[in-house]
C-alpha cells in the first residue's frame, strides 16, 4: 500500500507543477480528495544539524504546528522528529485555485553516535522553530584484547 501511495503522491505532485506553470485554475478534484483521506506524508520540515566538540543540534522548521503535535524519539543511533500538521480545515465544496501549503504527516531521520543517553538530550520548542541539544557521549576508547584459543 506504501506503494501505491508514493505513486499517487507522485502524480498529484506532477499535477500541481504543472497547474503553476500553465496557470490551470486549480488541481483536479481526485488529487484533492486523495491528499485530505489518505493523509499522505506530502511535506517535510526543514532541518538544519550543526555539533561541537561536545553537543549535536538539530532546528527544524515546523510552523503551524502546536507542541503536542510534535514528537521527538531516540531510537538506536537515530532521532526521529515525527508529527502530523491538521490545523486546517477545508469546505468540501472549496476549489484551490493555487494550494502551496503541506498539511499531513512528516517523518525526519537524523543519525546520531550510539551509545547516547536519552535522559540527557533537551527539546524546545518555540515560535514554530524545534530545537534539540544532544550532548556527545564521552569518547570511548577502543581496547584489543587477544582471547586466547584453547584445545
Amino acid at each position: 500500500m506504501e506503494h501505491i501511495k508514493d505513486l499517487l503522491r507522485a502524480r498529484c505532485e506532477i499535477e500541481r507543477t504543472f497547474s503553476s506553470i500553465f496557470g490551470q485554475p486549480h488541481i483536479s478534484e481526485e488529487c484533492n480528495s486523495l491528499e485530505k483521506h489518505l493523509s499522505f506524508p506530502n511535506w517535510s520540515p526543514a532541518l538544519n544539524v550543526s555539533e561541537t566538540e561536545k553537543k549535536i543540534f538539530v532546528r527544524a522548521e515546523l510552523p503551524g504546528l502546536t507542541k503536542d503535535q510534535i514528537n521527538v524519539n531516540l531510537h538506536n543511533s537515530t532521532l526521529v522528529i515525527s508529527g502530523e500538521k491538521t490545523n486546517q480545515k477545508f469546505d468540501e465544496n472549496e476549489h484551490f485555485r493555487k494550494s502551496e501549503i503541506s498539511l499531513g504527516s512528516f517523518h525526519r531521520y537524523i543519525n546520531v553516535p550510539h551509545n547516547i543517553d536519552p535522559s540527557t538530550i533537551n527539546a524546545k520548542y518555540s515560535n514554530g522553530i524545534l530545537n534539540v541539544e544532544i550532548p556527545k557521549p564521552e569518547k570511548i576508547t577502543p581496547t584489543f584484547t587477544k582471547i586466547p584459543i584453547q584445545d
